[in-house]
């Protein structure tokens, strides 16, 4: 025998696994499912003539349910999350789909579907819960990082006219700079280590315990022997002494540059790895001292690999400038090209005329605008210093 529609609907409303209510223009109930009951305990014989809001909506929610029952009776359709209330007292997360009833265009009833959310909102709440002890592990290794770097009251005493432009990618990241200073001068050091986040935050930290125990063993006052040691120290950190064997095998290091300042006799002596030092000079002119190709620490990188160091005079009022590549990578632009080293040069040339303290604002404003809504790509770090001038210059 054949099915009528009335049937199928019937067979819908009683098996479906969604409480269905169906209420008059009231707010009475006139009819619900098997689900109903499962949900909120009550069945039919207990819930029919009630109404919805008395039965199943918690006190404190007393007004909302009389708002949405209002605003069904007006013909308003609706979805929402809330809670209601189970026969036993207890409370139930569920979504909520209320709609009115048309026959012959004329609103008789309305329904309201309600689908139990508990387990999503506990899956939810887990969920919250570890994002929150993850961003406060993150913070708490943020400032750990953060404690690694120069104060800037120590880089004040030493570099009066500078600025910092560091911004990780995320929470943490993979540069870091370094300032040792003593009687004669100081070094400065800037390095981007392998990967961002969490693995880069790591990687810096070895880094910059090994560029301390170096510089305990070989002093500060030669970049090129420096970066040799950190070359060794680091393959042996990471126990990188030959080619990969497959993936389960690291292949970690660093780029570096150092930068080591005589303020005294007016001169700099700097050796990089993969990275370079840019100056500006008080007449305009632009140079540019690249650093060796050739990165520390990794499994391709030559234990013995002779890093080389330029010597040079630095007159009153020159601008120095250490950076790792994250400022040249960033995408951005109307065809979303990378700013490159072009764009840095000359945004920097355009700030020759102001204090590096207005320097690094200018610059960081320039790169913004140029990334515009595209993504960080790669920590940044750039590092601006200018020379004193001579007495009695401004």
């Amino acid at each position: 025998m054949e099915t009528s529609v009335d049937e199928y609907f019937v067979n819908l409303f009683n098996h479906v696994r969604e409480a269905i209510v169906i209420q008059d223009n009231d707010g009475r109930i006139l009819r619900v499912n098997g689900e109903f009951e499962k949900v909120f305990g009550y069945g039919g014989e207990e819930a029919i003539g009630r109404l919805i809001d008395e039965l199943i909506v918690p006190p404190e929610s007393a007004a909302e349910g009389l708002r949405f029952t209002e605003a069904v009776t007006r013909g308003e359709t609706f979805t929402f999350e809330t809670r209601r209330r189970r026969k036993d007292g207890s409370l139930v997360d569920v979504s909520l789909i209320c709609a009115p009833i048309l026959i012959q265009g004329r609103q008789k009833a309305a329904y309201g579907i309600y689908r139990d959310i508990g387990e999503r909102k506990l899956a939810e709440a887990r969920l919250a819960e570890s994002h929150r002890r993850i961003t406060d592990s993150l913070e708490y290794a943020r400032l750990i990082q953060k404690s690694l770097l120069p104060e800037p009251g120590l880089l004040g005493r030493h570099i009066p006219d500078h600025f910092v432009l560091y911004r990780p990618r995320e929470m943490v990241g993979g540069d870091f700079y370094s300032l040792a200073a003593d009687p004669e001068g100081f070094l400065l050091a800037v390095a981007d280590c392998t990967g961002h986040g969490v693995p880069g935050a790591f990687m810096t930290m070895s880094a910059h315990a090994i560029l301390v125990q170096v510089l305990a063993k070989a002093g500060p006052g030669d970049p090129a022997r420096i970066l040799a040691e950190m070359n060794r120290a680091m393959k042996g950190a990471l126990h990188q002494h030959g080619p990969s064997d497959g993936p389960g095998h690291l292949d970690n290091g660093l780029d570096m540059a150092l930068a080591r300042f005589d303020p005294w006799a007016r001169r700099l002596r700097f050796a990089g790895a993969r990275l370079a030092l840019w100056l500006f000079l008080p007449g305009g002119e632009f140079r540019e001292l690249r650093g060796n190709r050739h990165s520390l620490g990794y499994r391709r990188s030559d234990p013995d690999f002779p890093f080389t160091a330029s010597n040079v005079a630095l007159p009153p009022g020159t601008s120095c400038y250490l950076f790792t590549d994250g400022i040249l990578d960033q995408h951005g632009g109307a065809r979303g090209f990378s700013f490159g080293a072009r764009r840095l040069r000359e945004a920097l040339r355009s700030l020759q005329g102001l204090p590096m303290a207005a320097q690094g604002p200018e610059l960081e404003r320039a790169l913004s605008h140029y990334r515009g809504a595209n993504p960080q790509r790669d920590d940044i770090t750039l590092l601006g210093l200018r020379t004193a001038p001579e007495s009695g210059q401004e």
